[in-house]
């Protein structure tokens, strides 16, 4: 079977044999016990939002060489599961075997002592952690370095405020230790909050540290080139720590810093530290206005950009995967505030590859000027992209003579730019442009009207632009 979300601690290889696929639909929010038994070199594979072949997200899983598996996740009410049950290609089928779910006290086991471990994190859930080492590979940069710097009053040098306001101590100043790493998945935008350890139930030391996921973000850690986005070094050992705007009931200043505005789908990779090594149960609770959840998104956005060519701007993106996706409208700001429709594109409904987008901009602003997408679904909701902003160069150009009765002379033209004449609803207009060796372009236009006119020169990522006005002969 072709899955492309992989988590948990069974091996890939036991994908490779016939399979035996449920649903569930939870009744109850809470952890939940799969047990198997029947073939041996057998596995259990959790996900949720699709079929595992669909993009479904992967929420847990276990293999071994006995007959017997058993799986502990969390699972949410109202929220249908994929429950795989496959097997080594010998034997080549799970069948004949039994399997049983049930409602289960027992801590969910992370098993994530490695970044490529990481566990998606889609709701509240409680996890065991105890004194695992730091994996087969330890990634977390040196104390004081881009991917873990030493903030707080601790710190050998200023500054002793860390980028988000606080003084409080970090980052993990004793590097990966007993370590878990995990994915939180953002469903709908806004800020998050979260604890872990809250309500009286924190016995160690939990320091943690938090960097934006994507495919590459095990690598840029190890490499020390992923700059974290929040972290804390636990000031106390009780009362919880995490992100929050009010500090939670028992909790102390030390171990918590402020919320993080976060966009809809975005994925956040957090290594959770068990300094003193305790054997326990953390509960990992989330508030704030944003909301974690794996179901899946109308649109995930691989990639963005607006650029500078010639004298236009090309926008371009790329979807990772699309579930019932109406279309895209490209929205352009001169002050992040104020938004108008530049174009519309019709979007692939649903689709489980990459795919590729791209519209252009044919009279952009002058100056500064921002664009975003607007994805709007098949229901009507929407997400927008993160903003891009470009700038656009205007009056700095010199044309002479000005006004002209067709014929002028671009002056200053650097070499290997383009010039061209558009009219004033935008349209080009055809000229004859001819470039000499004194970094001038001297231009001819083609049976002009009277009117006012626009030159556009590109060079580079740049653009510039002056008016000129052909007088009536």
């Amino acid at each position: 079977m072709n899955i492309a979300s992989i988590c948990g601690t069974a091996s890939t290889l036991y994908l490779d044999g016939y399979e035996a696929l449920y649903t569930v639909t939870p009744t109850t929010t809470g952890t939940y016990a799969i047990n198997y038994a029947g073939q041996t070199w057998s596995s259990i594979w959790v996900f949720s939002g699709a079929c595992p072949a669909s993009g479904g997200i992967c929420q847990g899983s276990v293999s071994s060489s006995t007959a017997t598996q058993s799986l502990v996740v969390t699972m949410t009410a109202g929220v249908q599961y994929w429950i795989l049950f496959d097997t080594f290609p010998t034997p080549i089928s799970p069948c004949p075997g039994t399997f049983s779910i049930s409602a289960s006290t027992v801590p969910v086991p992370v098993v994530a002592s490695d970044c490529n471990q990481a566990v998606n994190v889609c709701t509240n859930i409680n996890f065991q952690i105890d004194p695992n080492g730091s994996g087969s590979v330890y990634e977390i940069p040196p104390l004081g370095s881009y991917g873990n710097p030493d903030y707080g009053l601790f710190s050998l040098v200023p500054p002793y405020y860390n980028p988000w306001g606080t003084t409080n101590d970090g980052c993990l100043r004793a590097g990966e230790l007993n370590s878990t790493w995990m994915v939180v998945n953002v469903l709908t935008g806004g800020s998050l909050t979260f604890t872990f350890g809250g309500l009286g139930t924190q016995t160690g030391f939990y320091d943690w540290i938090m960097y934006p996921y994507s495919a590459t973000a095990c690598a840029q850690v190890a490499a020390n080139t992923l700059a974290p986005v929040r972290c804390n070094w636990n000031g106390v050992a009780t009362g919880g720590t995490g992100l929050a705007t009010t500090l939670p009931a028992g909790g102390n200043a030390t171990n918590f810093e402020p919320p993080l505005n976060v966009a809809a789908g975005s994925r956040w990779l957090i290594c959770f530290s068990n300094w003193s090594s305790v054997t326990t149960a953390v509960p990992l609770q989330f508030g704030g206005t944003a909301v974690v959840s794996c179901s899946p998104l109308p649109v995930e956005l691989l990639a963005f950009e607006a650029t500078v060519n010639g004298s236009r701007v090309s926008l371009d993106w790329v979807t990772a995967s699309e579930s019932n996706s109406s279309h895209f409208d490209v929205e352009r700001s001169v002050d992040l505030e104020g938004w108008e429709k530049v174009d519309m594109v019709e979007a692939m409904g649903s689709a489980h590859l990459q795919t590729g987008y791209a519209s252009t901009d044919h009279t952009p602003l002058a100056n500064l000027s921002y664009y975003r997408l607007r994805m709007v679904d098949l229901d009507g909701s929407f997400s927008f992209s993160p903003v891009r902003a470009v700038r656009m160069i205007e009056d700095a150009l010199v044309c002479h003579p000005n006004p002209t009765n067709g014929s002028f002379t671009v002056l200053d033209v650097p070499e290997g730019a383009t010039i061209e004449v558009l009219d004033m609803l935008g349209r080009t207009v055809a000229a004859d442009v001819r470039m000499d060796p004194l970094r001038k372009a001297r231009v001819e236009l083609n049976s002009p009207l009277p009117g006012l006119y626009t030159v556009r020169m590109g060079h580079g990522a740049s653009v510039a632009m002056t008016k000129v006005l052909v007088a009536e002969k």
